[in-house]
């Protein structure tokens, strides 16, 4: 319900734009970013969904672990700050990139929608290879900044998988030692 009201507010605020701002944007592009307001709102709610769950099964396994082992409850704890810092260091990227991509998207998405509106002009100017060449430029913009952001992505995650993985190795060790002392 608060997706499509925030999708309809975006749509309303959109509409009441001065005309200028219409003058200056072609049809796709104010298409694209209301379509791309939906996937922002998309991603918000399921992250926020996902921190809250991740949150309450990492308060719960916190307060198991250290009426277990507080040594084990320590290492577990150092892993958030560094998971912190990963996070931190990479968003900055990923709102740059974010933004570019968006911005190719839309570029992509306007051109495309506006040369599908005129195809009786393209061909009667004969400009068919311009207009190919342009939407191959827009599309190469588009993929080299998708790639870029996975990139960034595949980073990101392998970081936050050793960081969890040195963290578990550390843990398994410990736990073993205690099981060898008795």
């Amino acid at each position: 319900e608060t997706n499509k009201d925030m999708i309809i507010q975006y749509y309303r605020h959109v509409i009441e734009l001065p005309q200028s701002f219409y003058d200056n944007r072609k049809t796709g592009e104010i298409l694209s970013r209301l379509n791309d307001s939906g996937k922002i709102i998309h991603a918000i709610s399921s992250v926020s969904l996902a921190l809250m769950i991740d949150s309450l099964m990492m308060l719960g396994a916190a307060i198991l672990l250290m009426n277990q082992n507080f040594t084990m409850f320590l290492v577990i704890l150092v892993i958030i700050p560094i998971d912190i810092i990963v996070t931190i260091l990479f968003a900055k990227k990923y709102k740059t990139i974010n933004r570019k991509q968006m911005q190719s998207s839309a570029e992509l998405n306007a051109h495309l929608f506006e040369t599908m509106r005129i195809p009786l002009q393209i061909k009667s100017n004969n400009i068919e290879n311009k207009v190919a060449g342009e939407t191959k430029s827009k599309l190469l913009s588009f993929l080299k900044y998708w790639f870029k952001a996975n990139w960034i992505k595949n980073i990101q995650y392998s970081s936050f998988d050793t960081i969890k993985s040195l963290g578990t190795t550390v843990v398994i060790y410990l736990g073993s030692m205690e099981i060898i002392a008795g």
